[in-house]
């Protein structure tokens, strides 16, 4: 038989150990918490009824100079509009989240994220009121907020410079372009019409003039790559009809200084989707630098080969080789090096390999040569 006076005993000490529970909340709790008691929605009908540990520390006021005052306290001077705006939609919604500025006693300003909620007890409306000090993490995002703004215009300065560099770069290019174009053709007409002496002369102006024009149109490449304005046609390309019209190209320059070219190709036919032009303008690049800076009488190999899916092109020489302090450099733009001066030739030929989404690599020892590597992706082996 159930004894109906223990339920009651155990009841009654279970809504005291509850209540004592949720004091303990109430007083341990390291959110700032109030009770309110709240007659109507204007600015000085909302009364602190209890406040919390926590809340003294937060607001600087001890509990008895709260109990008993209205609200507006924490909101002086040009703060009260948000006091009374509170209060408004407290009354209007009865639960409101939002975050607010409040001001301590020691009149300092705090940011609050403020949830509230309001119910009737005994026909009296009640309001809890938990408020969270987010003052550190607004200054935070303030700070984040102006380092962004701040970085954005720096953006905007960056572009607008290379912007300005380039349009400069252009304009200089057209101005040195412009008395190449006709000394490119009266040396040619004078090479032709020359003999002896005068001819080779002729002919050593017809070649600095062409080398000259072309590391002008390196640096041009050079500037706009480094502003992502430098741009690929792939087609699909046979690999050894490239080869054999860089061979028709460079062979006399191998000539002159007695070196001697060869080709090697591992199968043939083999096809690659890349923009052939400037596939050529890179392995001209590497093979002009094999002929400027090796000694007469060098052997340079050009080497062709599928190792799937990558098409693998080596440009070898066993000539001077690269020091390693050099090698180190090679590719980087505006870099002076020992052996290449300013090696815009490797840097622009590195650019054009990374918009094919290949490699560009180099071994050397000196006086053994140097061998540059070029891996291109997305080929086919033989169609």
């Amino acid at each position: 038989m159930i004894d109906s006076n223990n339920l009651y005993n155990e009841s009654i000490l279970l809504h005291l150990e509850q209540c004592q529970i949720q004091k303990m909340v109430f007083e341990l709790s390291n959110d700032a918490i109030c009770i309110d008691l709240v007659k109507g929605p204007g600015k000085h009908d909302r009364i602190f009824a209890e406040v919390n540990p926590a809340f003294e520390k937060f607001s600087g006021y001890k509990r008895s100079e709260l109990i008993g005052k209205d609200t507006s306290i924490l909101f002086p001077g040009k703060l009260e509009s948000i006091g009374t705006d509170i209060n408004h939609k407290l009354w209007q919604k009865k639960n409101l989240v939002m975050d607010i500025t409040t001001q301590s006693k020691t009149g300092k300003n705090i940011q609050v994220e403020l949830s509230a909620h309001m119910f009737k007890v005994n026909g009296k409306w009640i309001c809890i009121i938990i408020g969270r000090d987010i003052s550190d993490r607004k200054r935070a995002e303030m700070l984040q907020s102006e380092l962004f703004k701040k970085e954005q215009d720096l953006r905007k300065k960056l572009e607008q410079a290379e912007k300005e560099r380039l349009e400069f770069l252009r304009a200089l290019v057209h101005e040195l372009k412009t008395p190449l174009t006709p000394m490119l053709a009266m040396t040619e007409m004078l090479a032709y019409e020359s003999k002896g002496i005068l001819k080779q002369y002729a002919n050593n102006l017809n070649t600095s003039t062409i080398f000259l024009l072309s590391r002008i149109n390196d640096l041009y490449d050079l500037a706009r790559s480094e502003v992502k304005m430098l741009t690929i046609n792939k087609s699909w390309v046979n690999i050894d009809e490239l080869l054999a019209d860089i061979k028709s190209l460079e062979e006399n320059s191998c000539k002159t200084k007695s070196m001697q070219l060869r080709i090697h190709i591992s199968q043939p036919n083999i096809r690659c989707f890349i923009d052939g032009e400037r596939i050529k303008q890179v392995i001209i690049n590497l093979l002009n630098n094999a002929i400027k800076y090796n000694p007469p009488g060098c052997s340079i190999d050009i080497e062709a080969q599928i190792k799937e899916p990558n098409l693998i092109i080596n440009v070898t020489d066993n000539g001077v080789g690269i020091p390693v302090e050099d090698q180190n450099k090679l590719f980087l733009p505006h870099q002076i090096k020992k052996s290449s001066g300013l090696g815009l030739g490797l840097s622009l030929s590195a650019k054009l390999v990374e918009l094919h989404g290949g490699s560009i690599a180099v071994k050397s020892k000196l006086n053994e040569g140097s061998q540059f590597t070029v891996c291109l992706p997305k080929c086919n082996n033989i169609l």
